[in-house]
């Protein structure tokens, strides 16, 4: 899997990837890209681009907290998946997944776009 910067999927500056093993299986998840402080600075740059001559810096708050309002809903729609993904990563048991590693983060999140 590679870099989502700047509005595309790029592989790390340095090149390098690592492997997510399932920690229960030992199997293979994914080949990520390996972000290092050059891919980090690059999307520093790419979100102050975006910010300055995107919409995102031209809307007002409520503007803002409708796209966020539906990216939660977006998330949320996706929480299963994300339960999934979490488990297979990390190796989590699932009620701790479910709580504290999704569901806690998405209502944080929607709490967040509401007080926007």
């Amino acid at each position: 899997m590679k870099l989502y910067l700047d509005g595309r999927w790029m592989s790390a500056v340095s090149g390098q990837t690592r492997s997510v093993v399932n920690p229960a299986t030992e199997e293979m998840v994914e080949e990520v890209a390996e972000a290092g402080t050059a891919d980090i600075d690059e999307a520093a740059m790419a979100a102050r681009r975006a910010f300055d001559e995107g919409p995102w810096g031209e809307m007002s708050p409520h503007q803002r907290a409708v796209v966020l309002g539906r990216f939660v809903e977006i998330l949320t729609a996706r929480r299963d998946d994300a339960i999934d993904r979490v488990i297979s990563e990390v190796g989590t048991p699932i009620k701790l997944a479910r709580g504290l590693q999704v569901q806690t983060p998405l209502e944080h999140l929607a709490d967040m776009v509401d007080r926007v």
